[in-house]
């Protein structure tokens, strides 16, 4: 499983105040752990996990081989772990505003999108 400090790699280029790049460290972490509770526990959740931002990516052919799946079915399962992914972004900021408007303005300005849409 990812530790919290393994995943602000992307933050690091960011040019936001510390207290932003606390709370976007927070919220990386806080979305992970949601979309992961949904998931079955096992090998193909560890390499759904590995191509979140800040994870240590392989090549997708090899995960394959491993899983005992094909390329495409990986794929497929890394995109839909990645949207929801996305969508407890949303979640947790939606929990810290007031409207749903509010989201979408907190998003633009911590950046997330370079984060979620990787």
């Amino acid at each position: 499983m990812l530790r919290p400090q393994t995943l602000p790699r992307k933050f690091r280029g960011w040019n936001l105040p510390v207290k932003w790049q606390s709370w976007a460290r927070t919220l990386m972490v806080l979305a992970r752990d949601r979309v992961c509770a949904r998931k079955d526990q096992g090998p193909l959740l560890d390499e759904l996990i590995k191509h979140l931002p800040g994870g240590d990516r392989g090549p997708i052919a090899e995960a394959a081989a491993r899983l005992g799946s094909t390329e495409g079915a990986l794929k497929t399962a890394i995109s839909r772990f990645r949207d929801d992914f996305a969508d407890a972004i949303r979640f947790e900021i939606g929990r810290t505003v007031s409207s749903p408007r509010e989201i979408e303005e907190e998003i633009r300005a911590t950046n997330p999108a370079q984060v979620v849409e990787d």
